[in-house]
C-alpha cells in the first residue's frame, strides 16, 4: 500500500482523494483509526499494490502533481 496522508477531518481525505484518483489510475480509500490520544485520522491509501514499479509509478504521479510524498505501508 502506499499511504498519500493522514487528515484530522474526513472532509480533507475525500478532497485528497479525489485530487489523487485525477493524477493517477488508481482509487484511493479512506481508512478511519483511532490514536492513542484518542484522536480520528483518516488515512488516505492506495493499494493493495503488486509490485516495487507499480508503487514507484504512482508514487511519482503524487510527487508531480505536488500532492504529498507518499510512503511504502505493508499491511
Amino acid at each position: 500500500y502506499l499511504q498519500l496522508g493522514a487528515f484530522a477531518s474526513r472532509e480533507s481525505a475525500q478532497k485528497h482523494a479525489a485530487e489523487v484518483a485525477r493524477v493517477t489510475s488508481r482509487s484511493p480509500t479512506i481508512s478511519s483509526v483511532k490514536t492513542a490520544t484518542g484522536q480520528i485520522l483518516h488515512r488516505v491509501r492506495i493499494g493493495p499494490l503488486f509490485s516495487s514499479r507499480e508503487a514507484t509509478e504512482v508514487s511519482d504521479r503524487v510527487i508531480a502533481a505536488d500532492l504529498g510524498t507518499p510512503y511504502v505501508i505493508a499491511e
